[in-house]
């Protein structure tokens, strides 16, 4: 668009919602955690599970599924499968849309049930 000699641009926003969820497990259990990505207008190009800065991918004690991208709702659910849990992490997921790398957080939170009736601790 044109007005008074400067060149405006109309753009399109797209507002996206990205969550992850955390999952509360005993030593030695296996953790399940989710993210996903909601109201996206757009397939990312990426998606993808990191420890630290380290990709997780499926081997050892984990198994890494990364969806697909649902069109009619504008989501894609991935999710990361740790087995035989020693310590509490944080893991991050991640999604990329047009360059733009969106994430969020899930942790492996341990929990332990002691000998006594109705006591639980968080580690």
């Amino acid at each position: 668009l044109f007005s008074d000699g400067e060149v405006e641009e109309t753009v399109t926003v797209d507002v996206v919602t990205i969550a992850g969820v955390d999952d509360f497990v005993q030593v030695g259990n296996t953790a399940t955690l989710v993210c996903t990505l909601g109201d996206s207008q757009s397939e990312p190009s990426l998606s993808s599970w990191y420890l630290d800065s380290d990709e997780i991918s499926t081997g050892g004690n984990n198994y890494v599924d990364l969806g697909t991208y649902d069109n009619e709702a504008d989501s894609q659910v991935i999710t990361l499968e740790r087995s035989s849990v020693t310590e509490e992490e944080t893991y991050t997921c991640s999604f990329t849309i047009g360059g733009i790398v969106l994430t969020a957080d899930a942790d492996i939170i341990i929990f332990e049930v002691n000998a006594g009736p109705d006591t639980i601790q968080t580690g």
